[in-house]
């Protein structure tokens, strides 16, 4: 086999409100080969489950059989070579808290194994217990049952928090965030407070990911409009500060993003 196969599955009904998804990438690339693949921040945090060759995140070769990915400010690049199998289990944004029992401020760009990020949770262990499974639905049923006791007995987020992530998601970010804490009754400093704890990011940092999101899914779709009309629609009057914040998240101009080769992303 030469090619990727990336496949999502859903969570289970009790475990959609902290899992977006669960994934896995399989396949090889002949010797000497390689590929690289872009990790978009979304808000979310995750936990993968390298059961091949060691993955290469931003030239960094990382051995570790689990590995705990926090919220990010910026895409990510992960360059895959040789044998290729991992799963990955994706947070929803403002849900992975309780699972790691920590600030997720503290695991904000991390790419690391959950001994280094010094957490409790046996990744290793489950790793190998995946290796062994001989199908996809023993390895999806396995997830679900070592998540489940932790996600399901973990703290329910604060009402105010979730009133503000919904906010923020069905505006897409474009609302100026001086609206946000009149809009969910909390103050900018409960905001932020609860944002480090929950999210990783601040209202505005979150605030940004969903705006840059809007435009680039729109042109992984094709849009054909120009980048004006594209930044205006997702709240941007001022072209400057819009390629500033594009190329801030994804690391490249608009106008790079949608000349760029296609490719699958795994996160989004």
């Amino acid at each position: 086999m030469s090619r990727l196969d990336f496949l999502r599955y859903p969570p289970s009904a009790g475990l959609s409100p902290f899992i977006q998804c669960y994934w896995r990438l399989q396949g090889s690339l002949p010797a000497g080969q390689s590929t690289t693949e872009w990790l978009h921040p979304e808000g979310g945090s995750g936990i993968i489950f390298n059961l091949g060759d060691p993955l290469i995140f931003n030239g960094r070769h990382t051995p570790a059989s689990c590995l705990i990915g926090g919220p990010m400010r910026h895409s990510l690049r992960l360059t895959l070579s040789g044998r290729i199998d991992a799963w990955g289990v994706r947070f929803r944004p403002g849900s992975a808290y309780g699972f790691f029992t920590r600030p997720l401020r503290d695991l904000l760009g991390q790419q690391a194994s959950a001994e280094e990020l010094a957490l409790y949770f046996s990744g290793g262990a489950l790793a190998e217990q995946l290796y062994q499974q001989a199908d996809a639905g023993r390895c999806l049923a396995l997830l679900e049952r070592e998540l489940a006791p932790r996600l399901l007995s973990s703290p329910d987020s604060p009402g105010g928090l979730r009133r503000a992530l919904q906010w923020l998601q069905l505006h897409q970010g474009r609302l100026p965030i001086a609206r946000l804490p009149s809009a969910v009754g909390l103050s900018q400093r409960q905001l932020e407070r609860q944002f480090a704890l929950w999210l990783g990011l601040s209202p505005k940092e979150y605030g940004r990911l969903l705006r840059v999101a809007h435009v680039r899914e729109r042109l992984k779709a094709g849009d054909g409009r120009r980048l004006t009309e594209l930044a205006h629609d997702a709240g941007y009057y001022d072209q400057a500060h819009f390629i500033h914040d594009f190329r801030r998240v994804v690391g490249m101009t608009p106008g790079q993003y949608r000349q760029r080769p296609r490719a699958q992303p795994l996160y989004r």
